[in-house]
């Protein structure tokens, strides 16, 4: 059979170009693989109670912390040093879901800000975990990571775990936030734009394989 106004071989073309199309929706190049990923669990609670509890990182070897994880009242923060970055989401730190792209060159990178009103900010506050994207410049080049961080109100103030964090050993190379972790935060159902491109490239895959045995 085929289809008007298309040769076969400009089906079969068009139909190979859907099947791509629908893979490239979960292939990223120059991405890090877990074989190339430090990962370090560290399982560490921090309290605010009036003057405050922060968490310090320190992966470039500056003289002053990359990352300080901050808990003060009604909320949490985090801040960065030494040519450091925190990935944002309109201003404040965003919390990722597990296999969200962080990658050094990519946008909406920044110091500091609120990561989380506790109440009614979008992190977690029962509990649960996002991730934190970062990056760190060391002496060859920016290193893409990770941290895993767990929220909870705890009147009067606030409490967060550091469940774990992991880098890129890799400069200049995106990451995905979650890769290598033993124990990653569920992720939510894919976009509908997502499963659309898994669809049409299933659909496209399956098409070719069906036209190539009626014609062997």
């Amino acid at each position: 059979m085929r289809l008007k106004g298309l040769s076969t071989s400009r089906l079969d073309k068009r139909l190979a170009g859907y099947t791509l199309l629908g893979a490239a929706a979960f292939t990223v190049t120059g991405i890090a693989h877990a074989d190339d990923i430090t990962y370090v669990p560290v399982g560490q609670t921090f309290v605010a109670l009036g003057a405050g509890a922060n968490y310090t990182l320190n992966l470039s070897g500056g003289t002053s912390p990359d990352f300080t994880i901050t808990a003060n009242g009604p909320e949490v923060s985090a801040s960065s040093n030494n040519g450091a970055q925190i990935l944002n989401d309109g201003g404040d730190p965003a919390a990722l879901v597990y296999r969200a792209l962080i990658d050094p060159a990519g946008s909406n990178w920044g110091d500091g800000g609120k990561m989380s009103e506790v109440v009614t900010g979008n992190w977690p506050d029962n509990g649960k975990s996002a991730y934190l994207g970062f990056y760190f410049v060391g002496t060859d080049g920016d290193h893409a990571g990770w941290m895993n961080i767990s929220t909870t109100t705890l009147p009067p103030g606030a409490a967060f775990t550091i469940n774990s964090y992991a880098f890129d050993n890799t400069p200049n190379e995106a990451i995905t936030a979650g890769l290598d972790d033993p124990n990653p935060i569920p992720s939510p159902v894919p976009e509908p734009s997502t499963l659309s491109l898994l669809a049409m490239g299933s659909a496209g895959l399956l098409e070719l394989r069906r036209r190539r045995r009626a014609n062997a």
